[in-house]
């Protein structure tokens, strides 16, 4: 038994009490269970559609109900909401015998797909249009009349434009052009298919101002035929490859070439014990395995790409190229062209500071996939509303997230920029920042004063800024209502301000959010052929794993359990930490110890201070001495764990010094080029064990191989936490 099919208690009691009564005999039930068991399959029902292919039409058409509010409430400027109620799959003609005998019904072709899909209106619903469009309150009515040739044109038209959004929202599945062929009022003079062909109805529940209907979308199943292997999951979270233009691909390029990338010279290597390091001390030397007579190793990134010779430019320490290391991928010395190997490895190695956290450690594949769905459907009405103000075509697609370091944020935008600080005021709670090219604000601005887009040189005046922010408020109004829909509740923001922002000036860096790493939802942005580009959206992690949670339903992690589970692990490290040790003050005993304490708590306010001043040099006032904290000793099992250790073999780097050039100077290296770093002659150089910076010393000699003399070394319980 499933478990639609359980009972409730209300129905077992009524069921025993039939059984008691006579009313039913057992035998009796026992057929009527086998009957409901055992149905007839009826072929003319036949299903076509997967379960798989339903969720995806239901998916398909929840956007182009999105699409159809938005049309429809610029149109009609009144409220409208259009939901999607069901899809199913039935025949044909079970289809014509749902709807009204005498209804409104528009016939399209969608090229390149054959056959004809009906989008059947209610009458209450069409009324209640045609009313608004001539002006009226938009009372609805539930009867079809006789139509004029006008209002059967006006009809047709505005369900026309209405239909050009089927379009948008199959875009991510097919590419298709409907196009308006007929309009009808009679279902029974419409032959398009067999009476028992299978098509699929998606109805929508529609409102305009106080009237209330449906609205129908019946595609019949050998339109859909062609393209039905890509209604499935499978096809929908495949990854998208998109070809780039030539323009793209110099812009990626050229973006490139201008990220830093950090330049390291590395003195040598050597190879330690545990026991020795912890024995380090300052004074000690460390002899390299690398000889004075040897060019040292020249690191891009991690990646060791040259050999060079060690000396000093302008007081400071420098490497001059003697060549490039062989057998790497890349040609970079040859040709001067990055290869898809060199970018990714160079782009790995960006941070030598720190690693970069992986988008997958901050955002699971299934909440990155939930924040960009969401970023689609916002933006995605957004788009329409834009549309509407610049009366022009405007694409917003192809959502991609990753994550953004704030100290790299003036490679990611190099150009001069417009930044949209959006505030949630009501049902979210948090900030998102809008990021577009100033060049394209300057075009979006030309287009709402009534120009052409093509006079937008120039920097943005109050004007232009006054008429960008229009367009952007009237987008994330846009937003928010289709963020009520998908929440479930209210969303309301607050009115987006605009910042201008030149990051490479360092002009702008406060609007950004205030963390060291933020996620980037990054989108194509199209408006007719004046723009080709990319709008950002820009998200603090907390408030995007907000978004993500309440869209799946899943509550966040409750405050202070992250440090709830540092605790716990705290205490089952194998080295304690140094506990708390009372300070002594020595001041004057313990009664003025006890005098002091009592001032503190009860004595004068801060404000009089100033009038006691002349009676504290009668006071005996001392320095306070605070104690010395050792270093806790390990326990007896601690120390024979340690010991077990103390042969495990660690690596020793020495680095003469680095420093930071962008790709396209890196790509101008050649032999005999000289880099300086960032130390200077004589400043003692940087010691790593394992990659950890631990101690700094001075280079020395030691019969012919370079070696370092440790000044200054971490405590030795800090080594042990190095070793972690």
């Amino acid at each position: 038994m499933t478990a639609g099919e359980v009972l409730s208690q209300s129905e077992i009691d009524a069921l025993l009490a039939a059984l008691s009564a006579g009313e039913m005999s057992a035998e009796e039930l026992k057929k009527e269970e086998e009957g409901r068991r055992v149905k007839t399959y009826d072929f003319r029902r036949a299903l076509r559609f997967s379960k798989d292919q339903i969720r995806s039409l239901t998916r398909i058409h929840e956007n182009f109900a999105r699409l159809l509010t938005t049309f429809f409430s610029a149109q009609l400027r009144t409220y409208v909401q259009i939901s999607v109620a069901s899809a199913d799959q039935i025949p044909y003609e079970e289809f014509v015998r749902s709807i009204p005998k005498m209804t409104i019904i528009n016939v399209f072709e969608v090229p390149p797909l054959g056959g004809h899909v009906l989008l059947e209106v209610n009458p209450n619903i069409a009324y209640a249009m045609l009313d608004r469009v001539m002006g009226g309150r938009g009372v609805g009515m539930d009867k079809v009349e006789h139509l004029t040739e006008i209002e059967t044109r006006i009809m047709s038209n505005l369900f026309d434009k209405a239909f050009v959004h089927w379009r948008d929202a199959w875009e991510s599945v097919a590419e298709v052009d409907p196009l308006f062929v007929d309009f009808e009022v009679n279902p029974q003079f419409l032959r398009m298919i067999a009476p028992n062909d299978t098509v699929v109805v998606i109805s929508l529940n529609t409102q305009i101002g106080e009237a209330r209907g449906m609205m129908n979308v019946c595609i019949p199943h050998v339109v859909l035929e062609p393209i039905m292997p890509r209604l499935s999951v499978h096809y929908w979270m495949q990854a998208q490859k998109k070809e780039r233009s030539p323009e793209e691909a110099k812009r990626i390029e050229q973006r490139i070439r201008a990220a830093k990338l950090p330049i390291i010279a590395e003195l040598g290597t050597a190879v330690i014990t545990v026991n020795e390091f912890l024995q380090l001390e300052a004074g000690d030397v460390i002899q390299l395995e690398q000889s004075i007579h040897e060019p040292l190793v020249v690191k891009i990134g991690h990646i060791p790409k040259f050999i060079g010779q060690p000396g000093k430019r302008n007081k400071k320490l420098a490497v001059q190229i003697l060549a490039m290391i062989e057998g790497t991928k890349t040609t970079m010395m040859n040709d001067g062209m990055l290869s898809q190997d060199e970018i990714d490895a160079l782009l790995r190695g960006m941070d030598s500071d720190g690693p970069i956290p992986a988008l997958h450690d901050l955002l699971s594949p299934l909440e990155q996939d939930a924040l960009g769905e969401i970023g689609n459907i916002s933006f995605g009405s957004s788009a329409t509303a834009l549309s509407m103000l610049l009366n022009q075509k405007v694409e917003i697609t192809t959502p991609s997230v990753s994550i953004i370091e704030r100290t790299s944020v003036a490679d990611e935008f190099p150009q001069p920029y417009v930044a949209i600080q959006v505030n949630y005021t009501e049902g979210l709670l948090g900030t998102n920042l809008l990021v577009i090219k100033q060049q394209d604000a300057a075009i979006i601005a030309d287009l709402m004063l009534g120009g052409d887009g093509t006079a937008a040189d120039g920097p943005l005046g109050e004007i232009q800024l006054s008429a960008v922010q229009e367009a952007m408020n009237q987008m994330m109004g846009s937003a928010a209502t289709s963020m009520s829909t998908v929440f479930g509740k209210r969303v309301d923001i607050s009115p987006p301000t605009l910042h201008l922002l030149d990051l490479a000036e360092g002009k702008g860096m406060e609007y950004l959010p205030d963390e060291d790493f933020f996620i980037k939802v990054s989108f194509r942005l199209k408006i007719g052929e004046l723009i080709d580009s990319s709008i950002m959206q820009l998200l603090p992690i907390d408030f995007a794993k907000e978004l993500v949670a309440q869209l799946l339903g899943s509550p966040l992690e409750e405050p202070g359990a992250a440090e709830v589970s540092l605790k716990s692990s705290a205490d089952d490290r194998p080295f304690h930490e140094p506990q708390p040790v009372p300070i002594d003050v020595q001041a004057n005993g313990g009664a003025a110890a006890s005098e002091a304490a009592s001032r503190s708590t009860d004595g004068p306010p801060a404000g009089r201070a100033d009038k006691e001043r002349d009676g504290a040099a009668a006071r005996h006032i001392q320095t306070a001495d605070f104690v010395e904290f050792d270093a806790p000793p390990l326990a007896a099992t601690e120390a024979r764990n340690l010991e077990l250790l103390f042969d495990v073999p660690l690596q020793v780097t020495v680095e003469l010094g680095r420093t930071k050039r962008s790709v396209q100077e890196i790509l101008q290296l050649s032999t005999g080029s000289i880099i300086e770093l960032d130390k200077l002659a004589g400043e003692p150089v940087d010691v790593f064990v394992n990659n950890k910076l631990i101690a700094k010393g001075e280079v020395v000699v030691i019969d012919e191989n370079f070696g370092v003399r440790i000044t200054d070394i971490i405590s030795q319980s800090d080594r042990l936490t190095k070793l972690k």
